[in-house]
């Protein structure tokens, strides 16, 4: 009688086991994410059909048939700060209320939960190395809500005699803070995140280069040509362009080798070839940063379980329609690349190359997408994410469109920074002494209040319509518009970036009237 009495007793304790082994296996399948942050990348790279560039790291990354190419992924606004508070949320820079350096999500959403946030809930190791969140914006770089250890975060300095672009020694630690980012993130990779596969981890490195000023390690300029020999943009004139979209040049006239650009003054040849040089320098430099970590999760054995995405916050202009700088609506400003490689977990059947999704994509998107490819449960709907999981979008199957915004306003004093120039006047007086403050700034440090005009912009496979509207209780006020955009796209030579295709304004044309209807209903309903 005991032993047939013990007999379930056993099988009881079997079946226990067995089910917990089996909810540990399943914990297991849990992939780690790495997500790599590139500040100011356009999509610069050889894949997009960037020719001039030297990116073989990221260039095998896209070849790998785990990898999706985004070909048309897309800020939601065009500024470090706010795109991050955006895409780092989920949500949109009209529900962050983020749209430059004076207000971060926590403002508004002071319970929301992030990105990284979601992981670390979910029981993940959340770690963050370099330039992920702003500075200061949100504070502490969202610490602890965000991660479960302190952000590692170094200041990339800036360029002596403040100059635009300069080159460095290597051995300089204190101006290399890309490679200080990736030295410390392999250290804690090996030491700790390899080792224990219990709690899988959720890691995000943020590379500052190639945001201004653009410096880079000096030896890495003879992978390209002479400086002389250095292409610039084929249309350099800001002709065709609102007076909104093109905007006063602040960002650039504060170094002590650029101040001479106004509207109607394009930086020389000269200059623009060593601005060039130094920006697809400085993205060579990450590039060995990416290999470096590439090198890495393979040879700790992490590769084949660890989903791996290289995004950037936003785009650069590198001289197209005389700009250089981000913040506006352009291609050359919104356009991000996006490669998202899969973790070889699941029972999914990979293609045999990688595969590449032509139709727009959002920042917004990564929120749900990684978090599926991790197989993690699904964030809450009354969350009302607006993203898009990308996990489903291996098969080609297509995605309406991209929105992007961005400020505008007259206030120079307050809408940039206003720091003396070379010569020690203001850049407000710089303005008005060249361009007559003619043209806006965006609103980097305006109130959100006081700010005077929002641009809005909506990206489809063919068109980019956009429009700049008086900005009113902060909402797009649509009954008050003063110019709008269209661009055609149906004749673009390649498939994936062309930073000078939207070069001619075609709004006026009437026969594209019922296009116009189509994109401006489709902006009314996002803004």
């Amino acid at each position: 009688m005991m032993r047939w009495r013990r007999r379930p007793v056993v099988a009881c304790v079997l079946r226990i086991i067995l089910l917990c082994a089996a909810g540990l296996s399943s914990a297991r399948r849990r992939s780690n994410v790495l997500l790599v942050i590139i500040d100011n990348l356009r999509p610069a790279l050889r894949v997009y059909g960037d020719t001039f560039a030297k990116t073989p790291h990221m260039d095998s990354l896209a070849e790998d048939f785990r990898t999706t190419v985004y070909a048309k992924a897309y800020s939601q606004i065009s500024w470090c700060a706010p795109s991050r508070n955006s895409f780092l949320t989920g949500r949109r820079p009209a529900r962050t209320e983020s749209y430059g350096f004076r207000d971060h999500f926590r403002e508004v959403g002071p319970g929301w939960t992030t990105l990284p946030g979601y992981f670390k809930e979910q029981g993940y190791t959340v770690r963050s190395y370099g330039k992920v969140f702003h500075p200061s914006l949100p504070p502490n770089f969202d610490y602890p809500q965000s991660w479960t250890h302190v952000p590692f975060f170094q200041e990339k300095p800036t360029c002596p005699n403040g100059t635009m672009t300069c080159a460095y020694d290597r051995t300089d630690k204190k101006m290399d803070v890309d490679t200080n980012v990736t030295d410390v993130f392999l250290k804690d990779l090996e030491m700790d995140m390899s080792r224990n596969a219990s709690h899988p981890f959720f890691a995000a490195l943020g590379y500052q280069s190639p945001r201004l000023p653009w410096s880079y390690p000096s030896d890495i300029v003879q992978r390209y040509p002479p400086t002389t020999d250095v292409p610039i943009a084929n249309f350099t004139t800001a002709e065709g362009l609102s007076d909104f979209e093109w905007f006063r040049p602040t960002e650039i006239n504060m170094y002590t080798d650029i101040e001479n650009v106004s509207h109607s003054a394009p930086l020389s040849v000269t200059k623009q070839q060593l601005g060039r040089l130094a920006y697809y320098a400085a993205v060579s430099h990450v590039d060995d940063q990416i290999g470096r970590v590439l090198s890495a999760l393979k040879e700790l054995e992490l590769a084949k379980n660890t989903v791996l995405c290289v995004v950037s916050d936003h785009g650069q202009s590198l001289g197209e329609k005389n700009l250089w700088s981000m913040m506006g609506l352009l291609d050359q400003n919104s356009q991000v690349p996006m490669l998202i490689r899969r973790a070889e977990l699941g029972e999914a059947p990979f293609p045999e190359r990688a595969q590449h999704h032509l139709t727009p994509v959002e920042l917004i998107d990564l929120f749900p997408t990684l978090v599926s490819l991790a197989g993690i449960p699904s964030p809450p709907s009354s969350w009302n994410l607006p993203g898009r999981d990308l996990a489903g979008t291996f098969d080609l199957s297509s995605t309406p469109a991209a929105f992007s915004q961005i400020t505008r306003c007259s206030n120079c004093a307050l809408a940039y920074r206003n720091v003396s120039t070379p010569t020690g006047i203001s850049e407000c007086d710089w303005d008005a002494d060249t361009d007559g403050r003619r043209y806006f700034v965006p609103c980097c440090m305006t109130p959100k209040d006081d700010f005077e005009y929002m641009g809005v912009s909506v990206r489809v496979d063919d068109w980019r319509y956009t429009k700049y509207c008086r900005w009113y209780r902060n909402r797009v006020d649509f009954t008050k518009c003063v110019t709008e955009e269209l661009f055609d796209h149906r004749t673009d030579d390649s498939k994936y970036f062309e930073a000078e295709s939207e070069r001619t304004d075609v709004s006026a044309n009437a026969s594209y009237r019922e296009t116009k209807d189509r994109l401006a209903k489709m902006l009314t309903l996002v803004f």
